[in-house]
């Protein structure tokens, strides 16, 4: 077993005192898979938008028209953004694959995009076009900072359905591995979407971003992945509040040193790893938040293995792995654009959680794929190969916070789906 205090070279993994999060406990199955099952293919349920991407020395204000030198052109959505990036980090050997579901209007944009997808070896063969819409379209500007605005006409993804999407699954014997949706179709398709993935073993995972619609309770319950930044996980918690669940304060073990005492409830207010426990431990799902430069947090409920179940005063703990972002950075790189990071931190995750990789790897290739993202203007100009990212991830560097029980080598090496959890 690996336990508090035992330290790893080479960017492997740190193992600490664990800080744990005392919450009411919620019982659930197992997604237990061989590692095997653990391979397959990707669905990506979301929007598609094409960019105009302007470059003010400084973002407008309310009322305030500022001038672009010029004006990009790229093909963007976070739905299709993410299907590309999962796209890219596909290994060439790998048996499986990505596939988009979404609309777009008949016009150049829309072509445009889907040619884009494809160029990743992406399948858009189920992509709707529609006649009474316009493909989708957003004004992206970005300052000299790197700070963006950004604002999206929606248009065809408004005819975005999940009934489309689950009649393609059911002509099929052999389901997706995961789905992966986001916020920028409507609402109440993604949560039935995800609804259908509860009843028929299929992980979802949800990127709640934008974060400005509320995620009903009935959802989280029966979702598997919930992918946030500080401010959507906040947002999310919000909205929870909001419909009158209860949520507990936790209670944190500090470093094995410190009497364990309780956060305040300006303290969980405001900081966005001890909501994401919260969430995590009260709707039993695997919360991934990232954090910007500083990297992410998964906070894991439960563990792949039935004989790694900590107990006794650890009983009701939650693991946590904190990954930061990628280090060392070549000459010649510097951060130019923070715009496409999330999507590329997402889409790499959910193309090596599908190649049944373990948990600290697809955390790794994630966090690589986010910061190398960020070293171009646009959605997918910064999107690394498959080849960067095995190459790159080595400096990303992680530690694991398990307890004084520790944990296993056996846990380790499942693959990433084994910490999930079926949802009836």
């Amino acid at each position: 077993f690996l336990s508090e205090r035992r330290f790893f070279s080479s960017g492997l993994l740190v193992f600490l005192g664990r800080k744990t999060y005392r919450l009411p406990y919620m019982s659930a199955k197992r997604h237990k898979v061989s590692e095997e099952d653990a391979i397959g293919d990707l669905h990506v349920l979301g929007s598609v938008v094409f960019d105009l991407l302007f470059s003010p020395k400084s973002l407008p204000t309310p009322g305030m028209t500022v001038l672009s030198k010029n004006v990009k052109k790229a093909a963007g959505g976070k739905g299709a953004n993410q299907a590309y990036a999962a796209g890219k980090a596909l290994s060439s050997s790998s048996p499986s694959s990505v596939s988009f579901f979404g609309c777009v209007g008949e016009d150049e944009f829309g072509e445009k995009s889907l040619d884009s997808l494809k160029s990743v070896g992406v399948n858009t063969d189920n992509v709707h076009v529609r006649k009474e819409e316009a493909t989708a379209m957003a004004s992206v500007v970005i300052d000299e900072k790197g700070e963006n605005q950004i604002c999206v006409g929606s248009s065809a993804n408004n005819l975005v359905n999940a009934k489309e999407w689950i009649e393609i699954v059911e002509k099929h014997e052999q389901k997706p591995v995961a789905l992966l949706l986001q916020m920028e179709i409507p609402p109440s398709e993604v949560f039935e979407a995800i609804r259908y993935c509860s009843e028929n073993d299929i992980i979802s995972i949800l990127n709640a971003a934008p974060a400005d619609e509320p995620i009903p309770t009935e959802t989280l319950e029966m979702l598997n992945i919930l992918i946030v930044n500080e401010h959507e996980v906040l947002q999310v918690r919000d909205s929870v509040l909001r419909e009158g669940y209860s949520m507990a304060v936790p209670r944190i073990y500090s470093d094995g040193h410190n009497d364990d005492a309780e956060l305040s409830t300006d303290v969980v207010a405001q900081d966005a790893r001890a909501v994401a426990h919260q969430l995590a431990r009260s709707f039993e799902l695997v919360v991934i938040v990232t954090l910007g430069e500083e990297g992410c947090a998964a906070v894991l409920p439960v563990r792949p293995t039935d004989n790694d179940a900590p107990s006794g005063e650890e009983s009701d703990a939650i693991d946590t792995i904190y990954s930061s972002a990628l280090k060392n950075l070549k000459d010649g790189e510097k951060i130019v654009s923070a715009v496409g990071a999330g999507d590329a931190f997402v889409g790499a995750f959910c193309s090596y959680l599908i190649e049944g990789k373990d948990m600290h790897t697809c955390l790794r290739a994630a966090s690589a794929c986010g910061t190398l993202a960020c070293l171009s203007n646009g959605a997918r100009e910064g999107v690394p190969t498959r080849q960067d990212l095995d190459e790159r991830m080595q400096d990303v560097e992680l530690l694991g916070v398990w307890g004084k029980q520790g944990i296993s080598k056996e846990a380790l090496q499942r693959p990433a789906v084994d910490w999930c959890r079926l949802k009836k």
